[in-house]
């Protein structure tokens, strides 16, 4: 259900559509899932129209090649020649958003992408694109209403709601935040990211017992979460229980534990030995 709700976002309706499917057949009882197919359902009879338009798929699929190559120069060169021959070709303009935000040419990422949803209003990822793109300016009420905007696109997708508490925290409205989080975890309950983050706005308002509470949910969702870990030791009061520990040690015998991840491990649990006077 994650996997298709990212993919939503995105704008990627035909891989969605099979996420939700397999979702819905692992649990049939949760409606929303039903809700979230009707909604792909509705997108793709409003895809058909824009079907007609040259798609320059092919022309796509090798620039996005080349970018993964390392070679944006090249790809800039295939998106330009693009919006030359088809100006409202909106993905192309997306794309090289994409390679000015690469760059740190954040303005000029916000020009097309501006000039993206205005050609395409629906197009979910685009909104997204432009609410990172707005927050990287410090536009934050331009952010904000971007955010609203991919919310009321895509209001069964858990992902428009943490683009939405991300915009709140911008603002140092925790209260609010949190509650955006919470609706994310209403549609889709095991996003560690979410529950992370959450925890941050409820450590940041004084809700220490919650903020452990869902630093534990994140690591319990996702066994190898250093930051929740990591985050639960910079808690004054905290101390680990023993299986813990033990968790945090066993992951760092990972030899594919990320450089940062290993840090954040390193550091909570020389925290907590600090903590019990343990200095061998």
């Amino acid at each position: 259900e994650i996997l298709g709700d990212l993919l939503l976002v995105k704008g990627q309706i035909s891989k969605a559509l099979p996420a939700y499917q397999t979702a819905m057949r692992l649990d049939s009882t949760r409606d929303i899932i039903h809700k979230k197919i009707e909604r792909i359902r509705e997108l793709e009879k409003k895809s058909d129209v824009a079907k007609a338009r040259p798609s320059f798929d092919a022309e796509i699929r090798k620039a996005e090649e080349l970018e993964r190559n390392g070679e944006h120069q090249s790809a800039e060169t295939i998106y330009r020649d693009i919006l030359t021959k088809d100006p409202k070709h909106v993905e192309a303009a997306r794309l090289l958003a994409g390679i000015a935000v690469l760059n740190k040419h954040f303005r000029d990422a916000e020009v097309f992408l501006k000039t993206v949803v205005s050609n395409a209003p629906g197009y979910v990822r685009a909104w997204v694109d432009l609410f990172n793109v707005q927050r990287e300016l410090d536009h934050y009420d331009e952010a904000l209403d971007s955010a609203k905007q991919v919310i009321t696109l895509a209001p069964e997708a858990s992902e428009s709601y943490m683009v939405y508490a991300n915009a709140i925290g911008m603002s140092g409205d925790h209260a609010e935040a949190i509650k955006a989080y919470q609706k994310a975890l209403d549609l889709s309950p095991d996003r560690a990211g979410a529950l992370c983050s959450m925890a941050h706005h409820q450590k940041t308002i004084g809700q220490q017992d919650e903020a452990i509470a869902s630093y534990r949910r994140a690591i319990q969702v996702k066994s190898d979460h250093a930051e929740a870990y990591w985050s639960l030791a910079n808690l004054k009061t905290f101390r680990f229980e023993t299986d813990e520990i033990d968790s945090m040690l066993a992951l760092l015998d990972d030899e594919d534990l990320p450089d940062v991840s290993r840090a954040q491990l390193h550091n909570a649990l020389g925290l907590e030995f600090e903590a019990q006077k343990k200095y061998d």
